[in-house]
């Protein structure tokens, strides 16, 4: 997938395991999201907030 991808790249210092994890949790809360569209930019801007908004490696 294309965003872990890019998350994992840019996090390196948290492990790729680490944002699957974020990310499929990210996820899981708009599984029920009337429009699904905009999901993606949702669960990465929440992820990299959950991880301090700033690359690690």
């Amino acid at each position: 997938m294309y965003l872990e991808a890019r998350l994992s790249s840019d996090f390196a210092a948290v492990g790729a395991a680490s944002v699957h994890e974020l990310v499929e949790r990210e996820r899981a809360r708009f599984r029920e999201a009337r429009i699904q569209a905009f999901v993606p930019i949702l669960v990465e801007r929440a992820v990299r907030a959950a991880l301090g908004n700033r690359p690690l490696a």
